[in-house]
């Protein structure tokens, strides 16, 4: 409705007549602004402008005239809201995002190879043949959903949702110039986010609390671990205390490449049952806070996760 309404149909030119092709349009209305924002030499007198009282200082006058610099522009730029790029409309087939990043882009490449990583290129495409822009989102959550075989419990309408958040939240980083990860790793960070999602809804009776002794002749090992999405490092940490609550060792680790959160919290796990094993530990409780490592083990360590040769390791 509002690119109906907006469509600009024909217009008259400063002799009345009437500019209705397509190709002559533009033109126009370049060559309107152009002769509106134009200067034009007028005469006036000596006598008239010394009655006129300034209203411009000189060091007013100065910071207009200086030359504009980098920071201005890009603050001109960024102060334009998100949604005041315009549609494709009859005389241009690709969508206007302020700055193009190439030359006559053609698709928007990282969108579509993250669509591909998670394995709904091809549900997305089919969509948007005959829907565009919010359409397509609409139709997604409308339609019946369907689960993932190798996210098991994950819809269609999820995974969708979350990547649109995640996408965003990653173009608001491009447009402050920082550093992305590449579409591989956003599409595992993105499955890893809507994952943990529908475990925690699929288990509405887990609760947090505070740290809990271990039955008489077992100790207690907590772990924990760090992800920085940024550098793909991170790290882990573990603690023994028996079952009076006295501490018994504690280890920590820098990890200098991490696939994602779950691998660092896999890897948490095997730090941990490590260090139980060099202090003579051999009954062992463990409590750690990512249900993907709780219910990892508790199916016997089997995982086809980025993180499968961790759990292996903590199945001796």
């Amino acid at each position: 409705m509002r690119r109906k309404i907006n469509l600009i149909k024909k217009l008259k030119d400063r002799n009345g007549n009437w500019v209705e092709d397509k190709a002559d349009l533009p033109q126009h209305i370049c060559a309107y602004f152009q002769q509106l924002f134009a200067t034009e030499a007028v005469d006036m007198s000596d006598e008239v402008i010394q009655k006129v009282n300034p209203c411009v200082t000189q060091a007013m006058n100065d910071a207009l005239c200086a030359p504009y610099t980098r920071e201005e522009v890009k603050r001109a730029l960024f102060s334009i809201g998100d949604l005041k790029a315009p549609e494709p409309d009859d005389w241009n087939d690709t969508t206007i995002v302020l700055i193009l990043k190439v030359d006559n882009p053609e698709e928007c490449c990282r969108l579509s190879e993250i669509w591909k990583n998670l394995g709904v290129h091809a549900s997305i495409s089919e969509l948007c043949v005959d829907n565009t822009g919010m359409g397509v989102l609409e139709t997604i959550l409308k339609k019946q959903d369907v689960s993932f075989t190798h996210l098991p419990g994950v819809g269609l309408k999820e995974m969708i949702a979350t990547a649109c958040w995640y996408m965003w939240w990653e173009r608001r980083k491009i447009a402050r110039e920082e550093a992305v990860q590449t579409p591989a790793r956003s599409a595992q960070a993105i499955a890893a986010i809507v994952t943990n999602y529908v475990r925690s809804v699929k288990n509405p009776k887990i609760r947090r609390h505070g740290w809990e002794k271990p039955r008489e002749g077992f100790v207690k090992l907590n772990i924990d671990a760090a992800f920085n999405l940024e550098t793909e490092t991170g790290a882990t940490g573990a603690v023994l205390r028996d079952n009076n609550g006295m501490f018994i060792a504690a280890s920590s680790c820098g990890i200098a490449h991490v696939a994602d959160a779950s691998w660092a919290e896999a890897r948490a796990l095997r730090d941990g049952l490590i260090l139980a094993g060099q202090t003579g530990c051999n009954q062992v409780l463990v409590n750690s806070d990512c249900m993907d490592v709780v219910e990892t083990m508790n199916e016997g360590g089997r995982s086809s996760s980025p993180a499968a040769a961790v759990y292996e390791d903590c199945m001796f």
